[in-house]
């Protein structure tokens, strides 16, 4: 939920590989210092290193398209490139017949157009999407029915802006995705599932396995919680405490 800047197109040889490291974990820290600050050092090394090699795996080896795809993690979750909801965004990486600088210009335009429709100016659209889930009671997310229907509602009216652009078609898709991860950690309260499908559409579909946002999936293996309600309870009073972190520059 960032905006993004142009990448510098410089060749990345392997021998510069760690001074380029150290130079990203800066450039990141800069880039999101509210998230470098809430998630810590050693979290946003980690993002750091799983970045290059997901840049990698796409055939980004040069500087220029390795900083954009690092961008791109912060800017839209580090499994951007797999999110169902951003397909249209991440169209340039499945582009395989162009070269690398090519690729990696059209991910940037694309994402940046995505972060100006959805986002909106100076991110006024997404902010106010964490906004209005910081302002969620834990109970107010209960209710009954359709698993699915529910939670197709709730993302429309928690962030319209990204529900239109992602398309009914591939958020029921993101739905199902969201019921997999609530019952991998036993949750089976409609508050919870709930909850956690938003964090999931707000921060990206693999945002449990995010580095940027580790405490999420800590949260729900804390064992000192004595079970899935209570671990999901503490989620949602840590996400209001990660969202007025992320917020307090931005006030309404």
């Amino acid at each position: 939920m960032l905006s993004v800047r142009p990448a510098q197109w410089q060749a990345l040889t392997e021998a510069g590989l760690g001074r380029f490291a150290q130079e990203m974990f800066e450039h990141l820290c800069g880039f999101a210092p509210e998230l470098a600050d809430f998630a810590g050092t050693d979290r946003v090394h980690e993002v750091v290193r799983l970045g290059i090699a997901r840049g990698r795996a796409h055939r980004f080896t040069h500087r220029g398209p390795l900083r954009t795809y690092l961008e791109m993690m912060l800017a839209l979750g580090s499994d951007f490139d797999t999110d169902p909801a951003l397909r249209r965004a991440s169209a340039a990486l499945r582009a395989r017949e162009l070269e690398q600088h090519r690729r990696a210009r059209l991910l940037y335009e694309d994402v940046l157009q995505y972060c100006e429709r959805v986002n909106g100016l100076q991110n006024g659209h997404a902010l106010a999407a964490l906004r209005r889930l910081r302002d969620v009671p834990y109970e107010a997310l209960a209710s009954s029915g359709n698993f699915h229907e529910r939670t197709l509602l709730l993302f429309r009216g928690c962030f319209p802006e990204k529900y239109q652009y992602a398309g009914e078609a591939a958020l029921r898709q993101f739905a199902t995705g969201a019921a997999r991860k609530a019952e991998e950690y036993g949750v089976g309260s409609d508050a919870g599932r709930q909850l956690m499908a938003l964090l999931l559409f707000l921060f990206g579909h693999g945002a449990f396995a995010d580095p940027a946002y580790r405490w999420m999936a800590e949260t729900m293996r804390d064992a000192a919680l004595p079970g899935p309600e209570q671990r999901v309870r503490e989620l949602h009073r840590k996400a209001r405490l990660y969202l007025a972190a992320a917020l307090k520059n931005h006030p309404a």
